[in-house]
This record gives C-alpha cells, structure tokens and sequence, in this order.
C-alpha cells in the first residue's frame, strides 16, 4: 500500500533516499512509496520539513466527524437563535456608548443616556 507523497519544496528536481533506494521527484509531484518510507517521511514532517507534504486519499477520522456533527450543530444553532428584548435603561452610559461603538452608531461624548438609548432602539 504504502503512503502518497507530494514535494513541495523550492528546487525543481530532488532525489528521496531510503534504504538502498533512491526515487526522484519534480516539484509537485506525486508519488506513492512502499511502507518502508512511511516512517521516514513521516519523521521529516513531523519535524518541520517543507519541502515534502503528505497526501491523504482516504478520509481521517475528523472529517468524519464532522460530516456527522456539523448538521446537527447547524440544527441546534438555527433553533436556539430567538429575538431577546433588551432594556437598555437599566444600562449605565458607559455601556450604551459601548453598545453604540459595537453596533458602529456615531455618538458624541457629551450624549446623555436617554439619547443613547433612543439611538439603539431606533
């Protein structure tokens, strides 16, 4: 079976050895290796190397998940989502200016709290 490798890095031809094997590789390249590379490769990725990039047919386990959570995320989000009713005269002035600056209203510094909140109900 083996592992399929791409090289990515910034020559435009280099050599892969292993063992008493030698495989070359243009850039962006793909090849499939035996299991005796596996390890090797994995060890250079692993630490760092950016001139190889390990390609994956197969699915991992997380996208597996979330093919399996993301519509039931979708479903709980879209139903939990309802219209709250905020008093905002039992806010203190700093907060409605900074309610205001959240929702992006122009106010002035001198804006009294009963103008504050006739901005953010409107």
């Amino acid at each position: 079976m083996g592992i399929k490798v791409e090289y990515v890095g910034s020559r435009s031809y280099t050599e892969f050895r292993y063992g008493d094997k030698s495989i070359g590789f243009a850039r962006g390249m793909i090849r499939e290796l035996d299991d005796a590379a596996e390890p090797t490769i994995r060890q250079l990725v692993d630490n760092g190397s950016t001139m190889w990039k390990i390609v994956d047919d197969k699915p991992t386990q997380s996208d597996a998940m979330k093919s399996v959570i993301e519509p039931t995320v979708e479903k709980t989000v879209e139903s939990t989502v309802e219209e709250v009713e905020v008093d905002y005269t039992a806010l203190s002035r700093a907060k409605l200016m900074a309610l205001c600056k959240e929702r992006r209203i122009a106010v002035k510094n001198t804006s009294k709290k009963a103008d504050l909140v006739a901005l953010l109900t409107a």
